[in-house]
Order: C-alpha cells, then sequence, then structure tokens
C-alpha cells in the first residue's frame, strides 16, 4: 500500500484554488484550468502506485480496487447531487432546473465527458456554464480510465514483466491523439473532454511513480 504523502494533497489544493477562481470569472486567472491537468498527473501517480504494488504481489483484484473506488467517490458525488436538487429550485428558474436534472445520470454513471461533448460543445459556452455538474466530465474521463487501466498493467507485467515501456508507449499514442484533435483537426472539444487524449496526462504521473532518477 502506498504511503500517504501530505505533499500531494498540499499540491492538489494548490492545483483546485486557481480552478474555483477561473470559473468564477476572475480575469487574472486565465489559466486556472490548467489545475485539472496537475489532479490528472496526481491521479495517475497514485493510481499506478497502487495497482503496480497490487499486480507484484500477486494481490490484485478488479472487485477490491472498483469497490474502493466506489466507497470512495460514489457517497460525496450523490451527496453533491441530492443537495444541489434540493437547493436549486429555490433558486434559479424552472427550465434550468429541467436542464440541471438531465446531468445528473451522466455524473452518477461517468460519461458526462461525453454528455458535455455533444450536448454542451464549447467548454466556455454558455450551455456549459449553466451546468451545476460541468466539473463531473474531470471524474468521468478518470472512471473510464480506471475502468481499463488496471487490466492494461496486469497483462503489460503478465506478458512483459514490465510496466514502464507499455505506460510510455500508451502515453506517446495519447500525446500524439491529443495534438492531431488540437492542432491539426481543430476539434477542442474531443481534445479536451475524451480519455484518448487526456491519457497522456494520466500516465505521466504513472511514469514518475515508476521510474526511478
Amino acid at each position: 500500500m502506498i504511503k500517504y504523502r501530505t505533499e500531494i494533497d498540499g499540491l492538489r489544493t494548490i492545483a483546485v484554488i486557481p480552478v474555483i477562481l477561473f470559473h468564477l470569472g476572475y480575469s487574472y486567472v486565465k489559466g486556472g484550468f490548467f489545475g485539472v491537468d496537475v489532479f490528472f498527473v496526481i491521479s495517475g501517480y497514485l493510481i499506478t502506485k497502487i495497482l503496480t504494488d497490487d499486480i507484484e504481489n500477486g494481490s490484485f483484484s478488479m472487485y477490491r480496487f472498483w469497490l474502493r473506488r466506489v466507497k470512495r467517490l460514489l457517497p460525496l458525488l450523490l451527496t453533491v447531487i441530492l443537495v444541489t436538487l434540493i437547493i436549486t429550485p429555490l433558486l434559479v428558474f424552472k427550465p434550468v432546473v429541467k436542464d440541471i436534472s438531465q446531468d445528473i445520470f451522466p455524473s452518477i454513471f461517468s460519461y458526462f465527458n461525453f454528455h458535455a461533448l455533444y450536448d454542451f460543445g464549447n467548454y466556455w459556452g454558455a450551455k456549459a456554464e449553466q451546468s451545476f455538474f460541468l466539473h463531473t466530465w474531470s471524474l468521468s474521463v478518470e472512471e473510464q480510465f480506471y475502468l481499463l487501466y488496471p487490466i492494461f498493467l496486469f497483462l503489460s507485467y503478465k506478458y512483459f514483466k514490465n510496466f514502464v515501456i507499455p505506460i510510455f508507449t500508451i502515453t506517446i499514442i495519447s500525446f500524439f491523439l491529443f495534438f492531431y484533435y488540437l492542432k491539426i483537426n481543430s476539434d477542442f472539444g474531443t481534445a479536451f473532454y475524451m480519455l484518448p487524449t487526456r491519457t497522456w496526462e494520466i500516465s505521466i504521473g504513472g511514469l514518475s511513480g515508476l521510474i526511478k532518477f
């Protein structure tokens, strides 16, 4: 089991502050959304260390892994949703409440990034800004990653007895896809919201925990 590191929680705090200020509209925090990228890297570091240790020790269990994820995330997520549903009818117009209700299932079942891409489009558009659950797009990316990543690591160890090279490979592929959709295809929505174009950030975190400098 990975040792608890207080400095990582400190880094998370530093990362989340500019994200909050950015969404509150403070013009001097122009790149606040980059805090999300920091979170992806931190998540990749932590989850890779946990999974690789379990796989090497022969104690890996997909069931236990996901049970821990559900216990950690679902109670908080359901609490946020419940509180939002109680409060928002008192504060916003009824048509907006209807839009909010359409965001609930994508949030709970971790496909909000697809919902945001196809229903909102632009992350900075008016419809996205009105969503009370827009922040769950990044959580959805992480959960989709965690659905595939443990199996990927397990097979990497089983057939290659190595984690670094396979992780480095998917990092390169994902970064190429990110560059393609962002620069060549000009599809910023896909580059921003989708797992294949965000994997490189999470996997870089994983590499940082495995490569000994």
